[in-house]
């Protein structure tokens, strides 16, 4: 029974995260029908797509402690209602400055149900099969964005982007009625004032290092992964449901086989920063193939690469967060840090990278691709000296 029981609280809490991140690919087949409906530029569009993380960029890190106190189960729940009550708005917004405002707002939601879930995951979870279940939750992202992405896809042209918007929310609907089912849990064992428990994650090095890296990771390939559907149809001539079927195919499999592949390893012993670094090398490889508009074959090796590549620094980025928090810091603190910076990029890069293409074609965003995943590969070998040098310390 103990076992079905925590099989049914995994499961329940990666369809949260998993149906919120439906959100983040749900633009990417709709960025032309969004240009013409609100006339504006691919930058514009990819803003409000971005938006959603704007709140996690303000305020994650003070979101991890609200959790540590609030206790995972009710953050959850709160977390869902916002993000629901923030999509439903978002279908009905009649001009680029109410769609800006309602994707913002449901962002508090998505940032709650983000940063608890791993939280509340490590909290029911321990040894070698934490590594795993890391794992397999970096895959909520991949697999979300792609069927955001597939469902965005198969209906954009027949019904529109409002009825696309409101079909997305009803799997977040029914995955809240299974959090009341949760077993209720706290954040910490000892939740702290906010203001004593968050400086220790502030100034700990590994803390910062392993969220940078992650962040300028994933702000990069959100960006690439928004616009490659467009990059697809402008490029190579593709149709609309063509590339978000490939996308979501490459997403969905690539993504999965990579994250529960780098959460196996690191359970057998391998090194997380090792597995984080060759991924990003393979990611910019991919990424300047995929923006320089290749032929069919190599659009679809590269794809499935890409989001295999994506998977790996998912699911070592997150089994990593362990490691930190054993340091005896807050874990819903250091999911909050982890969250803010990811946001703060993912807010950034993609209108960035759209306003480089509008400026520089598809080269100049290769380029740029390039540039941030290098930031990201330094950050990462950095983590790696500070978390072995906080290790030293702590035996000695």
């Amino acid at each position: 029974m103990g076992n079905k029981r925590l099989i049914f609280d995994i499961t329940i809490l990666y369809g949260a995260g998993m149906f919120a991140a439906m959100q983040l690919g749900l633009f990417s087949p709709m960025v032309p029908a969004l240009q013409q409906a609100f006339q504006a530029d691919k930058s514009a569009i990819a803003l409000a797509s971005s938006l959603i993380t704007g709140a996690g960029a303000i305020c994650g890190t003070f979101a991890g402690a609200w959790i540590a106190r609030a206790g995972y189960k009710q953050a959850l729940i709160i977390g869902s209602i916002l993000l629901i009550l923030g999509t439903v708005g978002l279908s009905t917004a009649p001009s680029l400055e109410i769609l800006y405002l309602c994707r913002f707002l449901s962002g508090f939601g998505y940032l709650v149900v983000v940063t608890a879930c791993p939280g509340m995951m490590c909290a029911l979870v321990s040894g070698p099969a934490l590594h795993l279940v890391m794992g397999i939750w970096g895959t909520f992202v991949p697999v979300g964005v792609a069927l955001g992405a597939w469902l965005a896809g198969a209906m954009i042209e027949d019904h529109g982007w409002q009825p696309v918007i409101l079909a997305s929310i009803l799997p977040s609907t029914l995955c809240m009625i299974g959090l009341l089912f949760l077993r209720r849990e706290n954040g910490d064992s000892k939740p702290a004032r906010a203001d004593t428990a968050i400086g220790p994650v502030l100034r700990n090095a590994p803390a910062l290092y392993i969220s940078l890296a992650f962040a300028l990771f994933a702000g990069g390939t959100q960006a690439v992964a928004l616009f490659l559907p467009s990059a697809l149809i402008e490029l190579s001539s593709w149709q609309v449901i063509d590339a978000a079927t490939l996308m979501g195919l490459g997403s969905i499999i690539g993504g999965c086989i990579g994250s529960v592949t780098a959460g196996a390893l690191m359970a057998r012993g391998w090194s997380g920063p090792t597995l984080f670094s060759g991924a990003l090398i393979l990611l910019g490889m991919t990424s300047v193939s995929l923006l320089s508009g290749p032929g069919p074959a190599l659009a679809i090796a590269a794809t499935g690469l890409f989001f295999f590549g994506q998977g790996v620094v998912g699911g070592a980025g997150f089994a990593l967060l362990p490691a930190v928090a054993a340091q005896g810091l807050s874990m819903a603190i250091i999911q909050g840090l982890f969250t803010q910076f990811n946001e703060f990029s993912a807010v950034t890069l993609p209108p960035l990278m759209g306003a480089t293409i509008d400026q520089f074609s598809w080269h100049g965003a290769a380029w740029f691709t390039v540039v941030i995943l290098a930031g990201s590969l330094f950050a990462i070998l950095r983590f790696s000296r500070s978390i072995t040098g906080s290790a030293r310390r702590a035996s000695a």
